[in-house]
């Protein structure tokens, strides 16, 4: 019999955005976040934003090797790269550049989102990047 348990951690999107991966708030608000999974015995937990898998590791060292975690990211990315060849790809993406969508955000966010492809990518952005 499968069981299916369902949760949230609403505070690891500002944690994540903060930049505080590793941070000790972190761990301890993943660890409260957790338990309930963890007491539960569960075999998989699926990272359900995309703010999750860059506490993947937070949450391996949390829940224990025995646990799966899906990025349901990674997971989406290797089927599109499945059903769509990559020269299809190439044209999808060539479309959406050249598509012109600008939008405004505040000063701050832009400040923290500056942070963010370093996480992803390390890659830094200067300020004055556009977003789309």
């Amino acid at each position: 019999m499968h069981r299916l348990w369902a949760g949230h951690a609403l505070l690891f999107v500002p944690l994540v955005e903060e930049g505080w991966i590793k941070d000790p708030v972190t761990v301890a608000v993943a660890e409260r976040y957790l338990q309930p999974f963890k007491e539960s015995d569960i075999d998989t937990l699926i990272l359900g934003c995309t703010h999750y898998p860059l506490l993947r590791s937070t949450v391996r060292e949390i829940m224990g090797e025995g646990v799966n975690l899906v990025n349901p990211a990674y997971e989406t990315a290797v089927e599109l790269r499945r059903l769509y060849p990559s020269r299809e790809l190439q044209m999808m993406e060539k479309q959406r550049m050249g598509r012109k969508n600008t939008s405004s955000m505040s000063a701050m966010r832009q400040r923290s989102l500056c942070s963010l492809p370093i996480l992803f990518c390390h890659m830094t952005l200067s300020r004055h990047s556009s977003f789309r």
